[in-house]
């Protein structure tokens, strides 16, 4: 713009906007975090004015903050509209001023995943405990390694509870989900149904996590009353 005087004025504005590239710590909206509110954070850069507004589209929906002094601005979006947004992508556009009242809309864009479920995750006891699957006397006074395999989704170490007559005994899975865990063979043969209760505290690389179960019955015969 030029007067008649001969000076110009420039209304130009020269602005950019950047999102952070992770909205979580690992950039993933769990099944936590789908029932949270998450901060969604950036920077504005080049010419704007402290309180220009962002406005964040997400899940078809919209959700506006400021910029402060330095650019930085954080607006709390939904955990659950991040998680049901069809292409998982954050929509960002800033209305950025300068000091001579020229405006321009800046925009940016971020993606993310989900990944909120757990419903293949699964453990299974191995059908017998022994060779034959009834303690025996010899048995009864051994450890006897119960075994079995955890599968779908879950991680090295995630924890195996057994429950056998009355009393926790407990392990870790290894790297393919196998498990072994020694539980007294005088408790195997004192417990009251004669049935392993298995349950296994999974996670995933997500942080979710989810307690399944299995169960397992045996034999009992230490006893030869009837031998002539």
């Amino acid at each position: 713009v030029t007067d008649s005087e001969g000076y110009s004025l420039d209304l130009s504005v020269n602005a950019a906007i950047n999102l952070d590239t992770e909205i979580t710590a690992d950039d993933i909206i769990n099944a936590a975090e789908q029932s949270q509110s998450l901060p969604v954070t950036g920077k504005a850069s080049g010419d704007f004015q402290t309180g220009d507004t962002v406005t964040l589209t997400v899940n078809g929906k919209t959700f506006t903050g400021p910029v402060d002094v330095d650019g930085n601005f954080s607006i709390n979006v939904p955990g659950s509209d991040l998680a049901a947004d069809p292409d998982a992508t954050i929509e960002a556009s800033l209305v950025a001023t300068n000091a001579i009242g020229g405006s321009a809309t800046v925009t940016d864009t971020e993606g993310y995943s989900v990944d909120t479920d757990m419903t293949n995750t699964a453990i299974t006891l191995d059908e017998n405990i022994t060779a034959d699957d009834i303690i025996n006397a010899a048995e009864a006074a051994q450890q006897i390694p119960v075994t079995g395999k955890a599968s779908g989704d879950f991680q090295t170490g995630d924890t195996v509870t057994l429950t056998v007559n009355g009393k926790t005994f407990t392990g870790p899975v290894d790297v393919d989900g196998n498990f072994s865990i020694n539980v007294p063979g005088a408790d195997l043969v004192a417990d009251g149904d004669k049935v392993i209760d298995a349950s296994l505290a999974a996670t995933d690389a997500a942080g979710n996590s989810i307690t399944v179960t299995d169960t397992e019955g045996y034999s009992v015969d230490t006893e030869m009353t009837n031998t002539a």
